[in-house]
């Protein structure tokens, strides 16, 4: 990328197994998106450790909890200003924090909600 002498690199789609190495290489995640379905790529790079910056007042704010940095997408200052607090001394807290949060979005969780969602329109219909 022209003017960032080699210190970002655009990398196409990844492996598997080449995208695990990335999140778990990266000193933080930034994913200032504007709009997105679920998030999971916010969900992908806490659980692989890596501190998180990401969209302010979108899916991403509720998949991150306390556990990643907001910013709004469209302002480069305020996302600068979380990434350095990201890869500085709140660097270990948040890469914990972030471990912590995307270990609750599992499987069985993800059934249970909406088997009850199903449940509670089946009831309606009664």
């Amino acid at each position: 990328v022209e003017g960032l002498g080699g210190r970002v690199h655009v990398t196409g789609r990844l492996s598997d197994a080449d995208l695990a190495a990335a999140y778990t290489g990266a000193r933080a995640f930034c994913f200032p998106s504007h709009w997105e379905g679920f998030g999971l790529p916010v969900l992908e790079a806490m659980a692989y450790g890596a501190p998180v910056v990401t969209s302010r007042g979108t899916c991403m704010e509720e998949v991150c909890g306390d556990a990643g940095l907001l910013a709004h997408s469209t302002s480069p200052e305020e996302i600068a200003r979380q990434l350095a607090r990201a890869i500085g001394p709140a660097h270990d807290e948040l890469r914990a924090a972030g471990l912590e949060r995307a270990a609750s979005f599992t499987w069985q969780a993800s059934a249970a909600a909406h088997e009850a969602v199903y449940r509670a329109l089946a009831e309606g219909l009664r």
